[in-house]
């Protein structure tokens, strides 16, 4: 496991393939949808494809990309976390491009913070493709 900070977050990131973890504050009132779980999800999602050579060799022909449309897909009071499913939208050479992704809040017991996974491969996966197929 490697541990940092990004922006005041702690990050954990684990192994090839795996849901990537990440923390932050204010969780009392957070929903799928909220704007600190959207940017987190985005933010998650740029730092890990910056991390991909190939993503660094065609970052310049992308734009506009954002996280949005967030719904939420079950919610458990007792256990505090809820399963949501969001887009990830972008343009690559002018042409629109989304992936869907699905995602997990956990309310962290002792403290105000919250936990939000997801798994980058699918969106990873939808960025290539437009990148391959659209040369």
């Amino acid at each position: 496991m490697i541990g940092h900070v990004i922006s005041g977050r702690l990050v954990r990131t684990f192994a090839l393939g795996l849901p990537l973890f990440f923390l932050a504050g204010c969780a009392a009132e957070m929903r799928c949808g909220d704007s600190d779980s959207l940017s987190l999800a985005e933010e998650i999602i740029e730092e890990n494809l910056e991390k991909a050579v190939w993503y660094r060799e065609i970052s310049d022909q992308i734009t506009g990309s954002t996280v949005r449309g967030a719904t939420t897909l079950t919610r458990n009071a007792e256990l505090r976390s809820s399963t949501c499913r969001a887009t990830y939208a972008f343009e690559y050479r002018g042409k629109s491009h989304e992936s869907e992704f699905e995602y997990e809040i956990h309310f962290l017991e002792d403290e105000d913070d919250f936990e939000l996974s997801l798994d980058i491969d699918t969106v990873k996966s939808k960025v290539m493709a437009a990148a391959l197929f659209e040369r």
